[in-house]
């Protein structure tokens, strides 16, 4: 028996621009590699074939990955049957996917490109700290934000979840599982004044962004909160302050995650974040895979800082984006809106349920 290594996503994981061509070319290969493994292992009766056995599991694993994060509509259909995966898992580990339910508390993560494309990842996290990232085939039966407590059962390969986002854990049609909500986070319609930190932070190994603590303020609480008091009618306003240049101890990259939990550490000491409700850090990311990133939005959710557990929102902004498009739309998604899409409810124009997004 054989085991397989974990995929790497950082070619086509959150932050890779979509590619349609490239999506279908997996498909492909995913599609022609289950049926040449299938063709052989029924054959198999050499240590030979037993050697090409492996090494077409072991290739089907990296196409599986990708296919989920490029589309999982296709890739859904592209999973081996019960009884293959039974046949397979007798001689490989970790290498095939199987049927797996998970509960926890979902963290949804927007990331916009400057050309108006964007993605969106979903990782569930469990009530023992581990956490997996959830892959939705057909849409989502509703619109799902940070906070929101799902049941998920779907077909699981290192740490990615597939499974039929169209249908709920009751629908008797079993095959892709479905996603069931257990509890909506009641965060209270997004009205008065916003209290906003922004963070500005550097990496260790490179110079001083010429971005100054003024320009930053003119555009988030004067520009951005103008617009927002407009178009809520004098509802929503932003008020705070900007702290920093901050320092990191890591060096520059796209890890967007590691960059605004070291600038909240780094920011801890002078700010008291149970007095704000939104965050926003202005980081330099810069490196292979992050061409084109303009900014990323994480919904409010309790995060532990020296002060207790405060509830804020976090965006991330590249240096080079802190302007009304960007600051507004990452900040919009803070307030819990996802983007503009087409809701389809059959035959009638809106129904109260059974919709699509």
């Amino acid at each position: 028996k054989f085991s397989c290594r974990e995929v790497s996503t950082t070619s086509f994981g959150l932050g890779v621009k979509p590619d349609s061509v490239r999506a279908k070319e997996v498909i492909k290969l995913l599609d022609e590699t289950t049926r040449e493994l299938s063709q052989k292992y029924r054959k198999a009766d050499s240590e030979e074939a037993l050697r090409a056995i492996r090494d077409l599991i072991k290739a089907r694993k990296v196409y599986l990955v990708e296919a989920i994060y490029r589309d999982p509509s296709r890739a859904l259909f592209s999973v081996l049957l019960d009884d293959e995966r039974l046949e397979f898992l007798k001689v490989a580990e970790n290498c095939i996917e199987q049927e797996s339910t998970h509960e926890g508390t979902l963290d949804v993560t927007h990331l916009d490109f400057e050309d108006g494309t964007s993605q969106e990842k979903f990782v569930l996290i469990k009530d023992d700290g581990s956490a997996v990232t959830i892959h939705p085939a057909q849409g989502l039966r509703a619109l799902i934000e940070s906070g929101t407590r799902v049941k998920v059962k779907g077909i699981r390969i290192d740490n990615e979840l597939l499974f039929h986002g169209g249908r709920s854990l009751s629908d008797p049609q079993d095959f892709g599982g479905g996603i069931e909500i257990l509890l909506q986070p009641g965060n209270p319609p997004v009205s008065g004044d916003q209290r906003t930190v922004v963070i500005m932070a550097n990496y260790m190994n490179i110079a001083q962004p010429s971005l100054s603590k003024e320009a930053v303020s003119d555009i988030v609480f004067g520009e951005a909160n103008s617009y927002f008091r407009e178009v809520s009618y004098g509802k929503v306003s932003l008020s705070g302050s900007v702290v920093g240049w901050h320092t990191l101890p890591i060096r520059q990259s796209c890890d967007f995650e590691s960059a605004w939990i070291h600038a909240v550490r780094q920011a801890d000491s002078s700010v008291d974040f149970s007095q704000y409700s939104r965050v926003i850090v202005v980081v330099p990311l810069a490196g292979y895979g992050c061409e084109g990133w303009g900014g990323i939005a994480k919904g409010t959710a309790p995060r532990s800082t020296d002060d207790g557990i405060a509830r804020f929102s976090i965006a991330i902004i590249k240096t080079g984006s802190v302007n009304l498009l960007t600051v507004g739309h990452e900040l919009g998604h803070n307030f819990g809106n996802h983007h503009a899409a087409f809701y389809f409810c059959g035959s009638i124009p809106v129904a109260e349920s059974g919709c699509k997004y």
